[in-house]
């Protein structure tokens, strides 16, 4: 896709490509904006799946819901456009490292970790504000900045509610994000994704970062899907001493 897309009108714009990563329908890659003289991120279909109606519908959707959002811990949207007919998304260039970097090291103590906490879930109020759910919140989804600001990235699989309708990504009954943050409610089907199945998400971050390791480490896969099974985990004082 990053060989078409170069060929394409946004090539007089978008310079310099630099991959950053790629999932199973979409590439990521740093750019040059030379008409904004800014660094942006760049999201395009693989080139598999540039006519995928389904991911194309799911880029789509991802790009209205960051229009929607203008706040200090999530990822800016820039622009929503298309090149040989594909789409893409261009966002802001966060200088910034992985959350999950973070994790078990002692780059934070427990006032800086629970600082960030408290921003980030800042960001996560105002989608959910906006009747907007990430799905997908996880140590890998957040961005910390040289100056401790997190920011909430990757809408993928974002689910918009409001008025009436709900705008999805995904057929339903199809469960989405990462397994090991999903809510069991959500994993066993027994209900759709919600503001308390972010929450729960949310809160495994938390847990995680405060005291270095998942609350649910060894935990096998079905017994995380059950709904009524007595999960055991450790009391985060229990770890993190301070």
């Amino acid at each position: 896709m990053s060989e078409k897309f170069l060929q394409g009108k946004a090539a007089q714009r978008y310079v310099d490509l630099e991959p950053l990563g790629q999932g199973g329908m979409g590439s990521v890659y740093r750019a040059w904006d030379k008409q904004m003289a800014r660094s942006v991120v760049l999201k395009l279909p693989r080139a598999d799946k540039a006519t995928n109606k389904e991911y194309l519908k799911r880029l789509r959707n991802e790009a209205k819901a960051l229009a929607k959002l203008d706040h200090a811990n999530i990822v800016r949207l820039y622009d929503f456009d298309s090149n040989e007919g594909h789409p893409f998304i261009v966002t802001e260039d966060v200088d910034g490292t992985e959350l999950s970097n973070f994790v078990g090291g002692d780059a934070l103590n427990l006032r800086q970790s629970v600082a960030l906490l408290v921003e980030l879930s800042k960001g996560l109020e105002a989608a959910h504000e906006a009747n907007i759910l990430h799905r997908d919140i996880k140590p890998e989804n957040v961005l910390v900045t040289p100056d401790g600001t997190p920011k909430l990235i990757d809408f993928g699989l974002v689910l918009q509610k409001g008025d009436g309708k709900t705008t999805r990504m995904t057929a339903t009954g199809v469960v989405v994000g990462t397994f090991l943050y999903s809510a069991p409610e959500v994993l066993t089907g027994a209900t759709d994704a919600n503001v308390g199945s972010d929450v729960y998400s949310f809160g495994v971050l938390a847990y995680e970062l405060i005291t270095g390791e998942h609350p649910y480490a060894g935990v096998p896969a079905l017994k995380l899907c059950s709904m009524e099974a007595e999960l055991e985990v450790k009391e985060p004082s229990a770890l993190c001493p301070q």
